[in-house]
């Protein structure tokens, strides 16, 4: 299960939401980080990936299942909406530390390719809270 359930829905809920294309083999599970790539949206998997993130799936498409109308809704990730994301490693984290993507929807802190900022931390945590950098689709 992705991160979507830890999620603040209070951000969300508040984004802009859009319905976007996704590809036929993709699975996307809601809370999916996601980027797009030629028209087409897909999960975000590694670092490398920060500067095509869009946003959140709003909801899930099983791998090789066509949706009715070959879209998901996405909530583009606005620069404001704040976010409970899992860490790759429990760590001390602080606010105004910048995380960067490990794997799909794993984070640690890092300013190389950094995707959010941590508005809320802690000492030894595994998740934090993050505002994202505001979507190119905005």
């Amino acid at each position: 299960m992705s991160n979507y359930a830890s999620l603040y829905l209070a951000g969300l809920r508040e984004a802009v939401n859009v319905s976007l294309p996704v590809a036929t083999a993709t699975a996307v599970e809601v809370g999916d980080l996601l980027k797009l790539v030629s028209g087409l949206v897909l999960p975000v998997t590694a670092a490398g990936d920060d500067a095509t993130v869009i946003g959140f799936a709003v909801e899930a498409k099983a791998a090789n299942v066509a949706t009715t109308t070959g879209k998901i809704t996405v909530a583009l990730v606005d620069g404001i909406s704040r976010m409970k994301v899992n860490l790759a490693v429990a760590a001390t984290v602080a606010v105004g530390d910048q995380l960067e993507i490990v794997s799909r929807n794993t984070f640690v802190v890092g300013a190389t390719d950094p995707v959010a900022t941590v508005v809320e931390g802690g000492t030894t945590v595994s998740s934090v809270t993050a505002i994202f950098k505001r979507s190119p689709l905005i």
